[in-house]
């Protein structure tokens, strides 16, 4: 009814390694994400931010070109990133 007991077996230890091998590329898919990170600059470069994989701001760079500005444009331009 099932065949070959050795045949069987072949397959059964060809799908385990299929499944291992996609476990494997899983675990570093998933540890290549939390690597990533994206930068935007506004202002001609005057607000650079970094933000993580999960959307937390991990770096935010202040141009000296905004010192003059109000805290109200500051703000603006922060928020367009």
């Amino acid at each position: 009814m099932f065949g070959d007991p050795e045949q069987a077996s072949r397959r059964i230890d060809g799908w385990q390694a299929v499944i291992e091998a996609r476990a494997a590329r899983t675990r570093e898919l998933a540890q290549r994400q939390t690597e990533l990170a994206a930068t935007a600059s506004v202002a001609e470069g005057s607000v650079t931010a970094t933000v993580d994989h999960s959307g937390r701001l991990t770096t935010l760079k202040l141009d000296d070109r905004v010192h003059g500005w109000s805290l109200e444009k500051l703000s603006r331009t922060v928020i367009e990133l």
